[in-house]
């Protein structure tokens, strides 16, 4: 292979095979599967969800055996991971991974399951293919995100701070490393593939992101099926940009760490170093996990004596705080929003969907809570927040009454994040809770069996399969 930054992560995701994988790995990649499929249920009825059911008649896809929630009908693997990718993005409630600035399974896993569906895979190839992906696009967007020269447990997020969303903008590297694996393709081929995602790579904005517009989601399907699409280009004979990181990454940000790339290859598992989130967005997961506490040891506070509301938090709560959000996915990320909504008696449960529906929004009951809320940066809170691996995620609330009391609690992390692993029990549970209303509890059940038994399963199309049978 040529000398290309890019060659030694395309012969890794060529060369992992299932027999290599801790066990740890290989259960961390069953629910991920679990969680991501979760979150394409629920967005499969999130705003813009309707129009993006269309999206086989867009591209003359209608035709075709593969699955896509909410559509009576099959289409080609490319439009369903589209579809997909596009209905998980839209949820904010997969997962991410804060030194790497990338939401993994949300373009992996689509492309990976549909891809599946269609060849009838192995359980087991399906798992090493999902953990080649995501070891490859975590150590992508770790070199954009680390300064070289600054010290190597930190992180600087530099293309979220320069405008970009960096999920969509580099998702398509994950893609194509995982269904190369899946495919048996050489590493050259896979490195043809990664040059030509490069050439095409969605340079999605991060102000979609910020308004919470429905085109916020189309970037990662874009990344996805287009990762799909560069994967088989490549199995053609196709070839793609060579030194592909060294001419697309410096037009992203301003200096790369291109040793990111290869850091603990094969040794570490970039895959066990997740943000789950099981309420709001990631920024803020502490913050909200703060003010449940407080509320769970001093009990409710009365919100009509409430003067102030003080957050010490980290950098990306304030650059994606908007503290009078219009959309659902803006208020995800706006700390006044989820703190006033908690304060109005919101469940944790309630906190991963229904605080973030339309009526609730517009419900101005949270507005003047809202109001009271101060967001400060705490810059030893950042630290921690962009430490590698991640030491805590902390938060600290103080609450100033009318009578001149105050209400303080910190806490260091919250469940989900890699300091606080979430037990399967919480992903299964979670999978309840948003799918239950969308399935039968027959359905709920075999979709969890067949996830969870994932890597035994002689043909893992059974997963997509049962999601769809109530089509």
């Amino acid at each position: 292979m040529t000398a290309d930054d890019l060659a030694p992560l395309a012969e890794y995701a060529s060369a992992l095979r299932f027999d290599e994988l801790p066990k740890e790995v290989v259960e961390a990649t069953r629910l991920n599967v679990l969680n991501n499929l979760a979150c394409a249920f629920l967005g499969s009825s999130s705003p813009g969800s309707e129009q993006l059911r269309s999206a086989p008649e867009w591209f003359g896809t209608g035709q075709g055996a593969t699955i896509v929630l909410g559509r009576p009908a099959g289409t080609q693997p490319m439009t369903a991971a589209f579809t997909h990718a596009a209905y998980i993005n839209a949820t904010e409630l997969s997962e991410g991974v804060s030194k790497a600035v990338v939401h993994t399974g949300t373009v992996i896993i689509p492309a990976v399951m549909a891809a599946a569906e269609q060849a009838g895979s192995q359980g087991k190839d399906v798992v090493a293919a999902i953990v080649a992906g995501y070891e490859v696009l975590i150590r992508v967007g770790w070199a954009l995100a680390h300064v070289p020269g600054t010290p190597d447990d930190t992180v600087q997020a530099q293309s979220l701070h320069r405008g970009w969303y960096p999920p969509a903008v580099l998702g398509g590297f994950g893609v194509v490393a995982a269904l190369g694996n899946l495919r048996g393709q050489t590493g050259e081929q896979i490195l043809d593939a990664m040059g030509t995602f490069a050439n095409i790579a969605p340079t999605t904005l991060l102000a979609s992101f910020r308004q919470g517009v429905m085109a916020k989601g189309l970037g990662c399907g874009v990344a996805s099926a287009s990762g799909m699409m560069c994967t088989e280009l490549a199995g053609s004979g196709f070839t793609g940009v060579r030194d592909a990181a060294r001419k697309l990454f410096p037009l992203l940000v301003d200096e790369v760490d291109y040793t990111r790339l290869t850091d603990g290859l094969g040794e570490r598992y970039e895959t066990l170093s997740l943000d789950v989130k099981f309420a709001g967005a990631g920024p803020v997961l502490a913050d909200i996990e703060c003010m449940f506490q407080l509320i769970d040891r001093l009990g409710p506070v009365d919100i009509d004596r409430i003067t102030q509301i003080d957050v010490h938090t980290n950098r990306r709560a304030l650059l994606l705080n908007d503290p009078r959000p219009q959309t659902p996915t803006a208020a995800k990320f706006s700390g006044p929003y989820c703190l006033a909504q908690v304060l109005l008696g919101r469940s944790r449960n309630e906190m991963m969907v229904e605080a973030f529906t339309a009526p609730i929004i517009e419900n101005s009951n949270w507005e003047p809570i809202a109001g009271k809320v101060r967001m400060h940066l705490d810059e030893e809170f950042d630290r921690d927040f962009e430490s590698v691996p991640p030491r805590r995620r902390p938060s600290r609330i103080v609450i100033a009454m009318n009578d001149g009391a105050t209400l303080e609690h910190m806490v260091t992390g919250a469940m989900g994040l890699p300091m606080m692993p979430a037990p399967p029990e919480a992903y299964i549970s979670k999978f309840r809770y948003l799918v239950e209303p969308r399935t039968s509890a027959s359905q709920t059940d075999e979709i969890v069996s067949l996830a969870m038994d994932l890597d035994q399963l002689d043909d893992a199309g059974q997963v997509m399969r049962a999601c769809g049978s109530g089509r």
